[in-house]
């Protein structure tokens, strides 16, 4: 139990700052007045992102080495999900002009039922391998292919293949060990925390899957994952797409939560594409004023921060949600919080809010949540 305390809370305090760094370095890029300043803004937005990575790999281990990593059961869109990461990846491959690609065979199916935040985490620590382990002008591919089907339920194979430097036997037999690499000059040379494969491997196996590896030094290396996955009744309902207006004729209103001024500002400013009226309160309480002295619908969506003083996010949720009020229960209401555990989510539906973004804020993330929550209810 202290284990799981301490966690929580070096989560939120190294989360926290980052969501500054990183937010207030967007903002400078996207606003910049010079060369240099620009590319000094750069490092430090690939050097939070990187430490953001060490916390999550740190944070997941533990979970795993105390058994206490749960993974989730829902029907997801894969075929997005490998367009995401491909978009994501090939990014990484121009950089070092590497010929990338993702295949995919003709009868994998578009919904499954599993995981897919795993799935997206494992694919995308295998491809981000690849990549990196793979010299300027090498090649890197994944395909993904429907391995068995038994009707209900059906396994999936991801082949994660690249021409890298490729490993020994020795250096395979450890690849997968947490905390370890092929060898010290592996760290020297291409950084990393060693946590990144035993994660993925520690993930499949929890999904009832696994990771294997074939490999040849200097001739590159195949990663294999294969996962069991579920079929869902009947597709998903389809998320309509972005209308002009958020509602009928006017601006999409938003209300921002958060006791730190500059988190409201980077989240204001990650806002603007959608153009919107924002009101900011500064605690729970005070959202819960603003809310309460509005016209009924005046508030598309309201994004609450968790820990404030005088009322918490998850206080004041619940606050208005047992308002009364005939908007109660339609008011979208996001968690924008430090607290990434799986419990936390949970804390938060169970608060009555919608759904729950982790900081720090990822722009594309928070904008698609506004699409799928916001603007597909007031459209209709």
């Amino acid at each position: 139990k202290a284990k799981s305390i301490f966690l929580s809370n070096m989560s939120h305090e190294i989360r926290t700052p980052l969501n500054v760094i990183l937010g207030l370095s967007r903002i400078a890029i996207k606003n910049n007045d010079g060369k240099n300043a620009l590319e000094a803004l750069k490092k430090i937005e690939e050097s939070g992102v990187h430490l953001l990575t060490v916390v999550n790999d740190v944070l997941d281990m533990s979970k795993i080495e105390a058994g206490k990593y749960e993974l989730a059961s829902e029907v997801f869109d894969l075929k997005r999900t490998l367009n995401v990461i491909e978009v994501m990846i090939s990014v990484r491959a121009a950089e070092k002009r590497q010929d990338f690609k993702i295949e995919t065979d003709a009868d994998l199916p578009r919904y499954v039922v599993g995981d897919g935040k795993s799935v997206r985490q494992i694919l995308i620590n295998l491809l981000s391998n690849a990549v990196k382990f793979t010299p300027e002008n090498g090649r890197v591919s994944m395909r993904a292919s429907l391995e068995k089907d038994y009707g209900e339920n059906m396994v999936i194979t991801f082949t994660v293949e690249d021409n890298g430097i490729g490993m020994t036997k020795q250096q395979a037999a450890k690849v997968f060990s947490p905390f370890e690499q092929a060898d010290a000059n592996i760290s020297r040379s291409f950084g990393g925390t060693g946590l990144g494969l035993s994660i993925s491997k520690h993930l499949a196996e929890l999904m009832g899957g696994g990771i294997t590896v074939e490999t040849e030094y200097g001739r590159g290396s195949a990663f294999i994952f294969t996962a069991p996955f579920g079929k869902p009744d009947r597709p998903p309902e389809e998320i309509q797409e972005i209308p002009e207006e958020a509602a009928g004729n006017r601006r999409p209103r938003v209300m921002i939560v958060d006791d730190v001024e500059i988190n409201r500002m980077i989240i204001a400013n990650m806002l603007e594409s959608i153009n919107p009226e924002i009101t900011e309160a500064s605690t729970g309480k005070n959202a819960l004023e603003l809310y309460g002295k509005s016209e009924t619908g005046y508030y598309d969506l309201i994004l609450m921060d968790v820990h404030m003083p005088e009322m918490n996010g998850y206080d004041a949720a619940r606050a208005i949600r047992s308002s009364g009020r005939a908007d109660a229960e339609k008011v979208i209401i996001i968690a924008i919080t430090a607290n990434a555990f799986k419990e936390d989510i949970e804390a938060a539906k169970n608060a009555g809010m919608n759904g729950h973004i982790s900081k720090p804020i990822d722009m594309p993330v928070l904008l698609n949540t506004i699409n799928r929550f916001v603007r597909k209810g007031a459209s209709k």
